[in-house]
């Protein structure tokens, strides 16, 4: 089927524009099926000790790759925002923290 071919290479595409967004990539594993006039589109993402698992669905599974790989693309970024936040934090701390003065 041509249209399901496209609809691969559409996925695999979006999927490889994931990677500038984390270089922590591990696997990606993205499942197409359809259920009566629904399509589904699942991902699961293997990111350094995390798994992102989202699912779309839609009238079809263009829309529904479109659907995933936008979510998917928020998670990533948020991901992302939260370790920056924490190794922010964590130097700020280091940086704020009391100096201990020695009496001689």
């Amino acid at each position: 089927d041509p249209l399901f071919a496209q609809n691969i290479i559409k996925a695999r595409e979006k999927m490889d524009k994931m990677k500038r967004y984390s270089d922590r990539i591990i696997d990606v594993e993205v499942i197409m099926s359809q259920e009566n006039e629904t399509h589904v589109a699942e991902v699961k993402l293997h990111l350094n000790q995390k798994l992102i698992v989202l699912t779309e669905k839609s009238d079809n599974m263009y829309k529904s790759v479109e659907l995933l790989s936008d979510r998917l693309l928020q998670q990533l970024k948020r991901h992302k925002e939260r370790k920056q936040d924490f190794g922010h934090n964590r130097v700020s701390e280091k940086i704020a923290a009391p100096e201990v003065e020695e009496e001689f």
